[in-house]
């Protein structure tokens, strides 16, 4: 039974989700907020389920 591999996402596209410009991704990436894959000099890589849950880290729970 093969375990299914999550494909990893571009920068581009995890900027989308996030409604945030390429280089503020890249920003998070590179303070480590957000998890990422380097693959060579420039080319970044994320799994979307990481970078969910390193964003769930950082929300603010509302005072009932």
């Amino acid at each position: 039974m093969a375990k299914e591999i999550e494909p990893l996402i571009k920068i581009e596209e995890v900027a989308e989700r996030l409604s945030l410009s390429v280089e503020g991704v890249r920003k998070f990436a590179r303070r480590r907020v957000i998890p990422s894959v380097k693959l060579g000099y420039k080319c970044l890589r994320f799994k979307w389920s990481e970078v969910e849950a390193a964003v769930n880290r950082y929300r603010v729970r509302e005072i009932s």
